[in-house]
Order: C-alpha cells, then structure tokens, then sequence
C-alpha cells in the first residue's frame, strides 16, 4: 500500500507487527525415570517436585516445542548387600510437548522462539517399568506459555518527521 509522499525531513520506518500470543496449558504428563542398579528400593514416596528450567524450540510457524525440566524429590527405604537404610534423593528428568499456538492465516511465531513459560508439577510414584526396571514418576505440569508472534500484515509503515538529533535509538 503506497504511503504518499514523504514531507522533506521525514523518513518512512517499516516494521513487522509483532504481539504476545499465551496458551494456558492446564494439565500435561509425563514420565520421568531412573535406575536404582544394585539398590533394592522399598516405601519410595515423593516428597516435591519442582520446575528447574524450561527451553523452547521452533516446530512450525504456528507451533512451538517446550521442554519442562523438573527435580522430583524423594524419600526412599533402600538395600543392599542386606544392609537397609532410609535415603532421600532428588530424580531429573525433562517433559517434552508441543503446543499449536497460533491458527491458520494468524501469523507466525519468531524464530528461533522468543517464549516465556510458568509452569508447576506435582509427581507420583508409578512403581518400576517393568520392561527397562527403572523406577518411575509420573510428572503432571500445569501453567502457561507465552510467545512473541508477528502479525499476518507484513508490515506497518510510520512516517518519523522528528529532527534527525531525536531520532537517535535507545
């Protein structure tokens, strides 16, 4: 679309139209697992569970992929070798989801993301896997995400006709 002509001492600023676009997610599970190797473990309870960090990565235009890292605090009765004691412990892990955050003809989503994440969990014991024999959490996270999009439109056209001494940029 044609702007006009430009008074002298103006310049014409394209920019993109970029916004916030954020997604509540209200519940997501996974599993986190470790090997106790030559513990015996027994009366495992989880004790908290905590968000560590959170990492996002592009999928699609529309989508993005978040990984939650999370700490799942234990409290364990464990043996070995005959010798029983009582042991607390912390079990790592990350959850991996994608979110379609933006509908069709709505934008697109910067890349790499430029996203923000607000997550909790809570966790439970899920016994040993009976295939791989680790122990297992399942891991229920809840929050939201947050990420910067750019506008359909390609651009938005602003005519500066401040004097060229105010137009220096922060």
């Amino acid at each position: 679309m044609p702007i006009g002509p430009i008074p002298r001492g103006c310049i014409a600023v394209c920019a993109p139209e970029a916004g916030d676009v954020t997604q509540e997610v209200p519940f997501f599970s996974g599993v986190v697992q470790f090997s106790s190797a030559c513990l015996s473990l027994s009366n495992v309870t989880v004790t908290g569970c905590t968000v560590t960090d959170v990492f996002f990565t592009s999928v699609s235009s529309r989508a993005v992929g978040i990984t939650v890292a999370v700490a799942v605090d234990i409290a364990f009765d464990a043996t070995v070798d005959g010798f029983t004691f009582h042991g607390t412990g912390t079990v790592e892990g990350n959850i991996f989801f994608v979110r379609v955050l933006l509908p069709t003809k709505g934008g697109s989503l910067i890349s790499p993301p430029d996203c923000a994440g607000n997550f909790t969990c809570t966790a439970r014991y899920a016994g040993v896997d009976p295939t791989t024999g680790q122990q297992q959490f399942i891991v229920h996270l809840r929050g939201d995400v947050t990420c910067v999009y750019c506008s359909p439109i390609p651009y938005v056209i602003v005519k500066d006709c401040r004097p060229v001494k105010d137009r220096v940029e922060d």
